[in-house]
Parts: structure tokens; sequence; C-alpha cells
């Protein structure tokens, strides 16, 4: 039962986690939806989305992370390590909601946001992770090899 529980708390905790770091793809799809002359309550189809790639992502980076260096983070330590991935998140998603009309600009500074917060993820994960270990630099080469090949970012 306790194991149970503590996976119900990783799926709603990174869901939500989720939500928030791609809420720059749930505007682009609230501004689809105005722009078509759609049904707003279909945006749920994104949250949805948003929050079950964030998971799936999770899983396959832990996964990966836990076979080739036999070290599986805590919830905490995994929640904090994505903060700059949320950030780059939400200033993708004040950028597309205010920000609409100049899309150079925004295309331009929300994918440098998202570079720079996956960059800092991946060395935050490592460093909290194998602090003391030799492992901190594989660690963080094989969070950006697999989140390179799990997110598509469009340069």
């Amino acid at each position: 039962m306790r194991t149970i529980n503590k996976l119900f708390l990783w799926f709603v905790s990174l869901f939500l986690w989720g939500v928030i770091i791609y809420s720059y793809q749930i505007v682009g799809f609230y501004w689809m939806i105005v722009v078509l002359d759609g049904e707003l309550p279909r945006i749920w189809l994104a949250v949805v989305a948003a929050g079950l790639r964030f998971v799936i992502q999770s899983a396959l980076l832990l996964g990966i992370l836990r076979l080739i260096l036999k070290i599986l983070p805590s919830l905490e330590i995994y929640l904090k390590s994505t903060m700059p991935l949320a950030l780059a998140g939400i200033i993708g998603s004040i950028l597309r909601f205010f920000y609409n009309g100049w899309i150079p600009f925004r295309i331009i500074m929300e994918q440098v946001a998202l570079m720079l917060g996956l960059l800092m993820a991946m060395v935050l994960l490592g460093k909290r992770i194998s602090s003391g270990k030799k492992s901190y630099l594989s660690c963080v080469l094989t969070g950006l090899l697999v989140f390179l090949i799990l997110i598509p970012i469009p340069l």
C-alpha cells in the first residue's frame, strides 16, 4: 500500500509539474482555439497531453539513470532540479500570451529559455544526486542525452 501511495504522489506531482513546464504549449493551444473559433472547454486535451508528456519523459529519464548510474533521486530533489525548466515554460507561456504578434522575437526567446532551462536542470540534477561521487559528469551527460532525444526543441 505504501508503494502505491508513493507512486501516486510521484505521478500527481510530475503531472502538475508537466502542466507548468509545458504551459507555453497550452497557451499556444488556447490561441489556436481562439483563432479557429473552437470550443474553449477542449483546452483540457492540451493540459492532459502536457502532464502525461512530462510524466513519461521523467519516467524514461529516471529509468535510464537507475539502469546506467544505479542512482534514483527523491521526488523533492527531482522537482527542485527541474525548477529552471519550469521557469522557462512559464516565460514561454507569458511570451505566447502577451507577445503573440512578435513571432520571431517570441520564438527566439522561448527556445533560448527552454535550452538554458534544460541545461540548468540537468546540471542541477547531476549535482544534487551525485554530490561527493565520481558520477557527476556522467549523470549530466546521460540526462542531457535522454532529454535531447525526448524533447524536440526546434532551433
